[in-house]
C-alpha cells in the first residue's frame, strides 16, 4: 500500500506516512543452526529430569534414561554443553537409582520364592516328573 520504488529495491527498510523504518540484518541460517545445536541438549536434559523423577518406576525411570543420555551425548556431539553435561549427569544417577531398585526387586522376588513354605516340595515334585534342578 505504501511501498514505493525505493522499497522495492531495498528490502531491508519500509517506508510508510509515519516514517521509515530500518529492519535489523539478521541471517535466518545461523539462528537455524544454533537453534538445532541446542535442540537436542534441552531435550536430553528434560528427558533425564523426567527419568529421575519415574526412577522409582524402574521401567520408565530406565527408557527415558536412556533416551535423555542418548540425546544429551548427541547434544554435546553438535556443539550444545551446558544442558547436555547436566542431561548426562542426570541421567546417569536415575539410570543407577533404576538398577538399583531393580536388583532389589529381583533379590526380593527370589528371597520371596525360596523361603516360601511349600518351595521344597514344590521342587522336589518338579524334579519328580522331569524338570531340571531350580
Amino acid at each position: 500500500m505504501y511501498e514505493t520504488e525505493e522499497n522495492k529495491q531495498n528490502t531491508n527498510s519500509y517506508t510508510s506516512e509515519y516514517g521509515t523504518y530500518q529492519m535489523p540484518d539478521i541471517k535466518v541460517s545461523q539462528m537455524e543452526t544454533e537453534g538445532k545445536k541446542t535442540s537436542y541438549s534441552v531435550a536430553g536434559f528434560v528427558l533425564s529430569i523426567i527419568a529421575f523423577f519415574t526412577s522409582f518406576t524402574i521401567f520408565l525411570g530406565l527408557i527415558n534414561g536412556i533416551l535423555g543420555l542418548v540425546f544429551s551425548l548427541y547434544g554435546i556431539k553438535r556443539g550444545g554443553k551446558g544442558f547436555a553435561i547436566a542431561g548426562i549427569v542426570i541421567s546417569v544417577v536415575s539410570l543407577v537409582i533404576s538398577f538399583l531398585i531393580l536388583s532389589g526387586m529381583i533379590q526380593l522376588i527370589n528371597g520371596a520364592v525360596t523361603d516360601f513354605p511349600g518351595f521344597d516340595e514344590f521342587r522336589d515334585i518338579f524334579d519328580y516328573y522331569g524338570g531340571q534342578n531350580i
